[in-house]
């Protein structure tokens, strides 16, 4: 079971945390400017394909639903951690409100692209494998 889980892990990392990918599959979410631990999960700016384009989330009521459905989209993992003000994104910016069992971001409540929120508010994630490990701890 770990290896597979190793094997995604090793898949996901060249899918999700590279910015330059194509936006073209409606409601797909990326990492952008974060960093993946092998074997313990992955952290970034969330970014969301809407109408062709890559956009990022305001922190506007992002909490732990939202992020659990994020990273479920990104993977197989067994927690997610919500971070606010993460930053640095470009485009459109939109606003999600999840339960926390969505399959994926745009089966939330959703505010689409948004003119309330400014880029210094985009949100992150972090992303965990296994038992909850906090990423701060591990020189990244």
């Amino acid at each position: 079971m770990q290896v597979l889980r190793g094997i995604s892990f090793l898949l996901l990392v060249q899918i999700v945390v590279v910015t330059g990918q194509e936006c073209s599959e409606e409601g797909v979410v990326r990492l952008a400017d974060g960093v993946n631990v092998d074997g313990v999960g992955v952290y970034g700016r969330v970014e969301i394909c809407i109408n062709q384009q890559w956009g990022t989330v305001c922190d506007d009521g992002w909490d732990v639903a939202e992020a659990r459905v994020a990273c479920s989209q990104l993977g197989d993992f067994d927690f997610a951690n919500p971070f606010t003000e993460y930053g640095g994104g470009s485009g459109r910016i939109h606003s999600f409100s999840c339960a926390g069992n969505e399959n994926g971001l745009l089966n939330c409540s959703s505010d689409l692209d948004v003119d309330y929120c400014y880029h210094f508010k985009d949100v992150g994630v972090r992303c965990y494998y296994g038992s909850f490990i906090d990423l701060r701890y591990h020189n990244i």
